[in-house]
């Protein structure tokens, strides 16, 4: 399913084309992904590019839109200043009399509840753009297939009906005009397209010089999502049968039946699931069985870091109004991480609640202590993601002997090693022990987890390296004998630093890369720390200029444009070990590996997971392996070694039959 496979020209003009026919439809029907900056839009367009649509949405694709609205200076200046309720009334006025009209006109009702359908079901997003002064006018277009082509289109046309039916056979229409641009032909896309995508990214992360972005709030999206009957869908979409896949549960493995059907029995207890083999549906799924059973009446999640905490929000919300929306559309969504603060609304409205919380000691020990929560202990599940970070001294201190209260708790983990922190014991009487595993060597050979290559880039120490090794085991010799000795675990993170920011990494890269830069497309480098991320990007940019640094939560637009293809390739340090799914990731890199066996099955878990897009797909692991045999002990001697070799056993697993 690719772009090239169309025939694509570089201008569309309505006086001359069909452009629905000949551009819009074509090429969304191939695509999953539809970014649109317009100055003005009409939903009346969407219903002129349905069958395009249809396609997007068999692709299980979404559509992000950006359009302009015009202010007064007052309002402007209200927005500036925060205090944005007058241009968020009238907006949500303007939404209101568009609805109430449409009810009495089969038309514009049809219409409007195929935009409502949309945002409901998360396949459509919209924000406002504001200018100080004048109007917003950008008019971008971004459309994605499943093999990361890019087609960039920009021109005179809007989102309206005028600009979307105007075209050589109806001379009524406007006089438009688009110029396209195609990433597989890079004279025309390095120069214009490139920066097209960038202005987008900018404009909808709220970043574009002189231009208010701003989200359509909750209110207004009541509105719409109250419009249409969540028990149908729109009879617009009717033409195209994807709703058989989208509104109903997902077939589950075989392990995950087992899984689900082991936590019903002993209604306590921890699944390890190795990365990609579907923690989260199978503990939703047993969430619905204890729904649909009546036996309980709510759910809280908790779990680390807020973009993990995003996912599971996005997670939920497609399982309440995707896969249950019948059964489950009574659940209400309270969250409390980053900027949402809803516990006190949720501990006043707990049955038949939600609640997604991230790992903070003291508001959990408040939560889990609450008298609303104590009072109904045998009707709420508790989920614990990440759970091997659970048994931390704070929270042993806030929530000893406070969660073994509750009827129903589930922990999720990836490691089958048990290689959790000190707080095992804390962790076992408090969520429960281990009642399920299925590791990655079960999940390859089941074809669950796709197979993968593995690459190790032996190098030696540095004479710099060296000197930096001796003077650590020179110190700790020194002070072995003194009051204070230094402790050996702190000698040997000492030199695993010095191990995982070997001299030579980036000059073996740079070799290595001569003959292999095609394994930059999809892939992510884990890297030690800044500086020698720096020194990787260093090497990176001569063979891509398609790649961003991930150190923060907080620029979850580098994950996104990952996704869509923007960015071939990621440098990070220890972001990306848990959580993010990203099933386009196929070759990682790791420059810097702990010790630690469960962080090197998450990083490996990232790209092992299978993609739609790709269902050929074979995953590339390139390992950076320090030889060295002088040292103080054999622990430190092999922690390369031995993942080296635990790899290389690992990727010669092969998916049964």
């Amino acid at each position: 399913m690719s772009f090239r496979d169309l025939n694509i020209k570089s201008t569309y003009s309505t006086d001359t084309d069909n452009v629905v026919v000949d551009f819009y439809n074509p090429v969304l029907r191939k695509s999953f992904g539809y970014d649109r900056a317009v100055g003005y839009f009409s939903s009346k367009a969407l219903i002129k590019n349905i069958e395009g649509i249809n396609g997007l949405l068999e692709n299980d694709g979404k559509m992000r839109l950006v359009i302009g609205e015009t202010l007064t200076n007052e309002e402007y200046q209200a927005i500036v200043s925060g205090q944005d309720q007058s241009i968020q009334d009238r907006m949500g006025k303007a939404w209101s009399e568009i609805f109430n009209e449409a009810e009495n006109i089969p038309e514009n009702k049809l219409k409007l509840e195929v935009l409502s359908w949309l945002i409901n079901n998360n396949k459509l997003e919209i924000k406002y753009a504001f200018r100080r002064k004048g109007l917003f006018h950008k008019k971008i277009g971004i459309v994605r297939d499943s093999l990361n082509n890019i087609i960039v289109f920009s021109g005179s046309m809007n989102e309206t009906e005028m600009a979307i039916s105007a075209n050589i056979e109806n001379p009524d229409g406007n006089s438009e005009e688009i110029d396209v641009y195609m990433s597989w032909k890079e004279e025309s896309f390095a120069d214009h397209a490139i920066s097209k995508i960038n202005s987008f990214e900018s404009l909808w992360n709220g970043n574009e010089a002189n231009t208010i972005t701003m989200n359509i709030d909750s209110a207004h999206y009541l509105i719409i999502k109250n419009f249409y009957s969540k028990n149908y869908p729109p009879q617009t979409f009717h033409q195209a049968n994807f709703f058989d896949s989208l509104n109903h549960r997902k077939e589950l493995w075989k392990h995950q039946e087992n899984a689900i059907e082991i936590f019903l029995e002993k209604e306590r207890g921890i699944l390890e699931m190795a990365t990609g083999t579907g923690k989260t549906t199978t503990s939703l799924e047993i969430a619905y069985q204890l729904i649909k059973q009546n036996k309980v009446k709510t759910i809280i999640i908790e779990t680390y870091g807020n973009a993990l905490l995003h996912q599971w929000s996005k997670e939920v919300e497609k399982w309440i109004y995707e896969s249950y929306p019948e059964e489950l559309s009574h659940l209400s969504i309270f969250k409390e991480f980053e900027n949402y603060s809803s516990m006190i609304n949720f501990l006043n409205n707990i049955d038949d609640s939600i609640l997604i919380i991230g790992k903070d000691a003291k508001k959990l020990k408040n939560l889990f202590s609450s008298n609303a929560l104590l009072n109904s202990k045998d009707k709420v599940l508790i989920i614990h993601d990440e759970v091997h970070k659970f048994g931390s001294p704070s929270m042993i201190a806030n929530l000893d002997g406070t969660l073994s209260q509750y009827k129903y708790s589930l922990g999720l983990s990836a490691t089958p090693e048990r290689e959790y922190d000190e707080g095992n014991d804390f962790i076992e009487k408090e969520v429960g022990e281990v009642i399920f595993e299925f590791g990655l060597e079960k999940a390859i050979n089941a074809g669950i987890l796709c197979e993968f290559n593995y690459i190790p880039i032996s190098l030696s120490y540095s004479e710099r390296d060296l000197e930096e090794k001796h003077r650590w085991i020179k110190t700790y010799q020194a002070k072995k004998n003194s009051k204070n000795p230094m402790p050996l675990e702190f000698l040997y993170t000492q030199l695993g630093k010095v191990r995982k920011k070997a001299e030579y990494k980036p000059n073996k890269l740079d070799k290595f890369l001569e003959e292999n830069a095609s394994l930059l497309e999809n892939s992510v480098f884990f890297v030690e720390d800044m500086d020698q991320g720096n020194e990787i990007i260093e090497i990176i940019k001569k063979y891509t200029p398609y790649f961003a640094k991930f150190y923060s939560e907080n620029d979850m637009s580098t994950i996104d444009n990952f996704a869509n293809g923007s960015i071939k390739t990621i440098i990070s340090c220890t972001r990306l070990d848990e959580g993010i799914d990203i099933p386009s990731l196929t070759n990682i890199f790791l420059v810097s590996a702990t010790r630690a066996k469960l962080s090197n099955i998450q990083r490996l878990g990232r790209c092992l997971r299978k993609d739609m897009n790709n269902p050929n797909k074979k995953a590339s692991v390139v390992d950076f392996i320090v030889i060295d045999h002088d040292t103080i002990n054999n622990k430190d001697i092999n922690a390369d070694e031995s993942r080296r070799n635990w790899l290389k056993n690992l990727s010669k697993i092969k998916k049964h039959g």
